[in-house]
């Protein structure tokens, strides 16, 4: 139990420090009105998330056209899975 936790925690902080560098989250923060408060806003660019999801599946398809290109050239045969 503990272990799956921890692994859970590992991949929060891995999405939430690739969403900072990608743009994907924002923090902006300014004084309240009395000056004795902070307010503290979390900002959330879905259309970049959408766009970098995108760029990864066409990137991914590509990868994957040029591996079928490798193997139907060589003469390579998979054998079935069974």
């Amino acid at each position: 139990m503990q272990r799956t936790f921890s692994v859970l925690i590992v991949l929060v902080v891995l999405v939430a420090a690739i969403g900072f560098y990608r743009g994907w989250f924002g923090v902006t923060s300014h004084p309240g009105a009395d000056g004795n408060d902070v307010n503290i806003n979390l900002r959330v660019d879905k259309g970049q998330m959408e766009r970098d999801a995108e760029e990864v599946k066409l990137e991914a398809v590509d990868l994957l056209d040029k591996v079928k290109e490798k193997t139907s050239g060589s003469g390579a045969t998979t054998a079935p899975v069974r």
